[in-house]
């Protein structure tokens, strides 16, 4: 019988626990890299929702705004809706600017 020589032996590394160390590594791995993405989900999820949260209430401070000086300054309805218009683009801006300055940092 003729001896091998640099072959692969499977019942070698069955029997050292080579291959079950692998396989448990890997298996940890992927259980790892799970609960990273779903972690990741759930703060992105947080944020849509106070980002949300936020624009809304942009949203009904710059129309409370704009009606209370409507009644003190007695504004007309066009220049009303006129300073919220500016309101929410500055607000956008801002938030935008902000958003291309995180962006820069990261890279």
């Amino acid at each position: 019988m003729a001896k091998k020589e640099g072959g692969f032996d499977l019942a070698g590394i069955l029997k050292s626990g080579l291959l079950s160390g692998i396989v448990s590594y890997v298996k940890d791995f992927s259980d790892k890299v799970q609960d990273f993405i779903i972690n990741t989900e759930e703060k992105i999820i947080q944020l849509l929702y106070s980002a949300a949260l936020m624009i809304s209430g942009l949203i009904f401070l710059s129309i409370s705004l704009v009606f209370l000086m409507n009644e003190y300054f007695t504004m007309s309805k066009g220049w009303s809706l006129l300073i919220i218009g500016l309101i929410l683009i500055i607000a956008s801006l801002v938030i935008r600017n902000r958003t291309l300055d995180s962006m820069a940092k990261r890279r």
